[in-house]
């Protein structure tokens, strides 16, 4: 018996790595869609005809859909399943990146985009959801880990890739590419991923829903962490839209050197995320988001008076920004499994909130990086730092509000 049970235990450890590795790759598919193809928007601008503006609309069409869509797809799995509507989101993701693969016209593009970013939500939100069913406590942190620090990887990796399919194949490869991403993840899914959700709900009525999303905004021990990793990641998707504007037009580089020096910063991201569940045992999570947001903070703190110093140089940016980074990468994991724990009965409807209020993150940061008065880059780390100690008033205000009263003496 000893020797069979011991036989079992690397299978399992297997199927785990197997299955977080396959949890992993669908959380990737919104980013994915998101950054492959921007080294070829001029590409696609010319190739149909029309402005760049016009051709910056298939982004902004994509992550709206992304957002609202998750409010949808969280309380659909909550009520028939996890595994049928992951199916059927990437089945449609699979179909529009193959229309948008073949659009004739920005119009029908745009329209593509906003299907494909419904297929992209269910493996934004169901992956969460799926984790939260399978794992507890240390392990979910744990998982979550692995899961947000890959995921948040994706847009250094991605710009990269997508340059190299654009110069052998052209704007449609990256949608192809896309495509052909998404296939395997669905072939991968009906063989690994059963249903996970033990304990369906009886209703998705809207004013249920609705009630659901109020009782999690109401609740500090949701909303404290889930605002944290939504300004963390408003504070990234900042950079991301104005770092190839720094690093090509300011600091010099080719497009080619952009997507390398891009991707050599995420190992930043990695090195927080393995250490956030090992500081999260020794600080707790309030603890921990608290660091990781007073890193990101510093980061961009550094960043502004070297820049405001003088000239601005690859090493005056680069260092901050790995140190911004790196809190980042401890936040995102730690954050995400925070918000989700408390809340087993509605898990996909609390991955749905919290994925929400990260993409409305991602637009919060590239308005108010637009908005701010002054000149750029100047204005990058100045929105970066204020978006991460807005998140860090946020989780400890919230803090705050989840303390239980003190009782008074003699009571």
């Amino acid at each position: 018996m000893g020797s069979a049970a011991g036989l079992l235990l690397p299978n399992i450890r297997t199927r785990r790595s197997r299955l977080l590795a396959l949890l992993t790759a669908l959380s990737t598919l919104g980013l994915l869609a998101t950054n492959l193809y921007l080294p070829s928007l001029p590409g696609l601008a010319a190739d149909l005809q029309v402005g760049a503006a016009d051709i910056r609309l298939t982004l902004t069409v994509f992550l709206a859909g992304l957002a609202i869509s998750q409010l949808v797809v969280g309380p659909l799995s909550d009520r028939y399943g996890r595994r049928p509507v992951l199916l059927a989101g990437l089945a449609l993701y699979v179909a529009t990146s193959i229309a948008c693969a073949l659009a004739a016209s920005v119009e029908m593009l745009l329209l593509w985009r906003v299907l494909q970013a419904i297929g992209a939500c269910t493996g934004v939100v169901l992956v969460r959801a799926v984790a939260r069913d399978l794992f507890e406590g240390a392990a979910l942190t744990r998982a979550m880990a692995v899961i947000a620090t890959l995921m948040a990887s994706a847009p250094g990796f991605s710009p990269l890739v997508g340059g190299l399919i654009e110069t052998v194949w052209g704007w449609r490869g990256n949608f192809w590419f896309v495509a052909a991403f998404g296939t395997v993840c669905l072939l991968l899914t009906l063989r690994w991923i059963g249903e996970t959700n033990r304990t369906p709900t009886a209703s998705i009525a809207v004013g249920r829903v609705g009630r659901t999303y109020m009782s999690l905004l109401a609740n500090p021990l949701f909303l404290g962490p889930a605002l944290a990793t939504g300004f963390a990641l408003a504070a990234l998707f900042a950079y991301f839209s104005a770092s190839p504007q720094l690093i090509i037009d300011v600091l010099g580089f080719t497009p080619l050197g952009f997507g390398l020096l891009t991707a050599g910063t995420v190992f930043a991201v990695f090195a927080g995320g393995a250490a956030g569940p090992r500081i999260a045992r020794r600080l707790g999570a309030t603890g921990t988001l608290s660091l990781g947001m007073a890193m990101m903070a510093a980061g961009a703190a550094a960043m502004a008076l070297l820049f405001q110093a003088g000239e601005i140089t690859l090493a005056g940016f680069l260092a901050p920004q790995i140190l911004f980074l790196a809190g980042l990468g401890i936040v995102n994991p730690v954050g995400t499994a925070t918000a989700l724990q408390p809340f087993p009965q509605v898990a996909g409807a609390a991955s749905a909130m919290l994925g929400f209020l990260q993409m409305a993150g991602g637009t919060l940061g590239t308005l108010l990086l637009t908005a701010l008065p002054g000149a750029f880059p100047l204005t990058l780390p100045l929105t970066m730092g204020i978006l991460a100690l807005a998140g860090l008033a946020a989780l400890l205000l919230c803090r705050a509000l989840a303390a239980p009263a003190p009782v008074a003496a003699g009571s």
